[in-house]
């Protein structure tokens, strides 16, 4: 998962910004930092410019000329793009500046007319791939501003692997909590800010199968208007692989990197009879997924349906047919936790693996399914207009956090001496964890940390923040060790044979029901124990 710094110190006033530093930290809580990039500001002498006038070039139909303010000075520039008008604020490239692939930028005149300076586009400035017309600024940035400001940059971008367990990981709130239980600082969550009106959606949920559906929120908004988003949600995207495709899918992608919580907008016009029913496909369904392609369903896959049929794949990827359009005016907004074994062998089966997929089937925090509805229903109507109903929906099952007993004695015994009730319980504390009680503690683990079940998860975690680098190296004691008997005959049985020529083949006890039928024993597939969570398909019979 990718980690844009600039987008992390919204969540956390960190004491250092040095990437390597910055690195050992992270990986020293356990989180490989398979490398970072530090990104640099492309061009030179580049400013924000609001244009006060445009008129018809006396000689040429394909441009205009433009009278831009720059901050101190109004300049003429011609422009070939049509998709801004008068009081748009734009990235301006004066005299003299630098443009990426160093295009020297300069007067000149064009039929007889000067133009001092261009107006850039996403892609003549490196930031995007769009070069259909140039970049219009959101807002009323002051004119003579220097562009670099708006786009956070320079920065640094790191890459992290994040393990199975830890699912609460994937996000940049998780990275922040865990850095602030490192330093002993206190982090941020996102503000927020929204305003309702009357009335609920007229959308139904209907959950049948609350193992597969733990809690299904939704949330409509009416009255949004599709565009694009603001130039800094684009980047920050861009900065962590996300194409921006329009405003009420950007808000999805921001918001599940931003907490870690999928999300999913269903035009809500296009939701037939008005409900939505989660349960079991039925053997041989067929749907059309958001990249076109017809799935054919089974009874094990987890499937949103309205009147008409299958509408979306829980937690893998939606239907086309419910999809966002530029014709969208009302979207349901979405926020579901999935049962993760049944997204898990969903997404394998269909060859779909996606961002919310990985998520889901590493498991997703239910206690942050309405947080995250709010947060994107609330971001989608200042991003796109539109009115959030005050009436909400939440179909979920009881949420039931891990309590766990803890004694000093369990974490001396494995850590050694040097630890105290105080101290553990100070650093679980700084996790999020509630804790009460001294011998033993009893520590309530917060529902985003599904990997804490036992007192060993605990010791774990206080060996974490407490400093890997800070335990001394010892010599382990204990008996001296011999052979048995036993292991005396198989060690010189083996040399025997090897003596002889022979090698050992030590195979895997897992195997392929099509390598069991290519022996001629397909008679014994049915009766063989099958691998719950195989490593890989071909091993998926013990």
């Amino acid at each position: 998962m990718k980690v844009p710094l600039s987008w992390l110190k919204e969540f956390i006033e960190l004491p250092t910004e040095d990437p390597a530093e910055l690195k050992a930290v992270i990986d020293m809580l356990g989180h490989e930092v398979e490398g970072y990039e530090e990104l640099t500001i492309g061009w030179q002498d580049v400013v924000v410019g609001k244009v006060l006038e445009i008129s018809e070039h006396p000689d040429a139909d394909k441009v205009r000329v433009c009278q831009v303010d720059i901050g101190g000075s109004t300049e003429q520039i011609i422009c070939g793009a049509w998709n801004f008008s008068e009081g748009a604020s734009v990235a301006v490239a004066v005299p003299g500046a630098v443009l990426p692939g160093d295009f020297q930028i300069g007067r000149r005149e064009i039929r007889g007319v000067v133009s001092n300076g261009m107006i850039c586009s996403e892609s003549e400035l490196s930031l995007g791939d769009d070069h259909s017309g140039i970049l219009v600024l959101d807002g009323e940035p002051d004119p003579g501003t220097l562009f670099d400001e708006l786009v956070e940059l320079p920065d640094v971008v790191f890459d992290l692997a994040i393990t199975p367990n830890r699912p609460d990981m994937m996000s940049m709130m998780g990275v922040a909590r865990d850095l602030a239980a490192h330093y002993g600082i206190e982090h941020r969550v996102p503000e927020i800010e929204f305003e309702t009106v009357d009335g609920k959606t007229n959308v139904e949920v209907i959950v049948e199968d609350h193992v597969g559906c733990r809690r299904f929120t939704a949330r409509e908004i009416r009255g949004v208007t599709p565009g694009r988003s603001p130039l800094r949600v684009r980047h920050r995207l861009r900065k962590v692989g996300v194409r921006s495709i329009s405003n009420i899918v950007d808000v999805t992608n921001y918001v599940m990197y931003e907490l870690g919580h999928p999300l999913h907008a269903f035009d809500v016009d296009k939701i037939e009879g008005e409900t939505l029913t989660v349960k079991r496909a039925a053997e041989g369904e067929t749907m059309v997924t958001l990249d076109d392609v017809t799935r054919e369903l089974t009874t094990d896959d987890l499937i949103i349906y309205d009147k008409k049929g299958p509408t979306s794949m829980s937690g893998t990827m939606g239907g086309a047919r419910s999809e966002v359009s530029e014709q969208t005016v009302n979207v349901l907004m979405e926020a579901a936790s999935w049962d993760p074994p049944t997204i898990m062998y969903m997404s394998r089966r269909h060859g779909l693996r996606s961002e919310a997929s990985t998520r889901f089937e590493r498991g997703v925090d239910p206690q942050l399914s309405d947080i995250a509805n709010l947060r994107a229903s609330a971001m989608l109507a200042r991003l796109a207009g539109g009115h959030i109903l005050e009436g909400s929906v939440d179909v979920s099952t009881e949420i039931v956090p891990a309590v766990v007993d803890l004694r000093v004695r369990d974490v001396t015994r494995l850590l050694g001496d040097g630890f105290d009730g105080p101290y553990i319980a100070g650093i679980l504390e700084r996790l999020g964890m509630e804790v009460t009680g001294d011998e033993p503690m009893t520590v309530t683990v917060p529902t985003y940390r599904p990997d804490v079940t036992r007192p060993a998860d605990l010791v774990e975690e206080v060996a974490r923040i407490h400093g890997f680098d800070r335990f001394g190296a010892t010599v382990p004691t204990g008996p001296a060790g011999y052979l048995t008997a036993e292991q005396r005959r198989l060690r010189a049985l083996r040399q025997s044979l090897a003596g002889v020529g022979l090698n050992q083949a030590i195979n895997l006890p897992f195997v392929s029901e099509e390598d069991l039928v290519a022996v001629g024993r397909s008679d014994e597939v049915a009766r063989m124990l099958r691998v719950k969570n195989p490593l890989r398909d071909e091993e998926g019979r013990l």
